[in-house]
């Protein structure tokens, strides 16, 4: 009895001493808010013609895992449509990425990486949206930005895409404010109004990912500037986005209300008020 035991000792040692000795399962992954700005060699994906007009305007976020080497080793793009799912995750896996060193060691690292197919149109809802998200975080990358635009607005594409996260936070602002002007005076009405509730709706979810305290009165205040956009909705807007813009923009949060909750009231929002995609395009 005593052998047994001694025996079932030995291998119960034996198997902790493996675990703690394996690197993969020892080694951190720290977390990188944008992946984008860390590829030296971004592959597009090398999707046919037919694909790119049925997805045009449409923007792609995968969840990316790059290694001490800057070589992808996982790539999952959970929201992307099965007919382009798998060449989307090919070439986020064939990109190469500047690796990260922590203490003067390469680590391991994951975030989002985004891709954009932009061929003639452009989804005014999501480019205001993530115009907004490089405004406020400074650490966010211009590139998959203004890669949203189209050839129609290379003036605008250029300069966005100049910026980097070297650029002096002051110049990176104004510039960011200044083509966002420069767009607002040459958009038609509908498309305004769409850029411009791109960015309102940003203001509503950015407070939970800020670095700064949370703060429920800025999420009710950007909550009540969505009544602007009730009133001003332009024709062709499905009626069921202005109900939820009337709904959202009339919203009391309860002084009872927890974070989490509230996350979850805001996140039913944010789906239900954006452009509506054409049934073509996603099928």
């Amino acid at each position: 009895m005593n052998r047994i035991l001694s025996a079932v000792a030995h291998l119960l040692v034996a198997s902790c001493v493996s675990l703690a000795q394996d690197p993969e399962g020892a080694e951190p992954v720290y977390s990188v808010p944008d992946v984008n700005g860390r590829a030296t060699f971004l592959v597009n994906p090398d999707l046919p013609a037919d694909l790119l007009l049925k997805f045009d305007g449409v923007s792609f976020t995968l969840k990316v895992v790059v290694d001490a080497e800057g070589n992808a080793i996982s790539a999952q793009c959970p929201m992307c449509h099965e007919s382009i799912k798998a060449t989307v995750e090919d070439a986020a896996m064939a990109s190469k990425f500047r690796p990260l060193v922590v203490n003067g060691r390469a680590v391991r690292f994951h975030g989002s990486l985004m891709y954009t197919t932009t061929v003639e149109r452009v989804n005014w809802f999501s480019f205001g949206t993530e115009l907004y998200s490089a405004f406020i975080f400074h650490n966010r990358s211009l590139e998959p930005v203004s890669a949203m635009l189209s050839s129609e607005w290379a003036e605008e594409k250029s300069t966005l895409g100049g910026l980097n996260n070297r650029t002096e936070l002051t110049v990176r602002s104004e510039t960011i404010l200044g083509v966002q002007r420069s767009i607002e005076g040459k958009l038609n009405a509908k498309d305004k109004w769409w850029f411009s509730l791109g960015i309102a709706m940003r203001k509503v979810t950015s407070p939970f990912q800020a670095s700064k305290p949370f703060d429920s009165n800025e999420v009710q205040e950007a909550l009540l500037g969505l009544e602007q956009f009730v009133a001003s909705a332009p024709d062709g807007v499905a009626p069921e986005i202005v109900e939820s813009l009337k709904v959202a923009s009339s919203f009391v949060i309860p002084q009872e209300m927890s974070h989490r909750e509230l996350w979850g009231a805001i996140r039913k929002f944010s789906q239900e008020i954006r452009p509506d995609v054409p049934s073509d395009r996603v099928k």
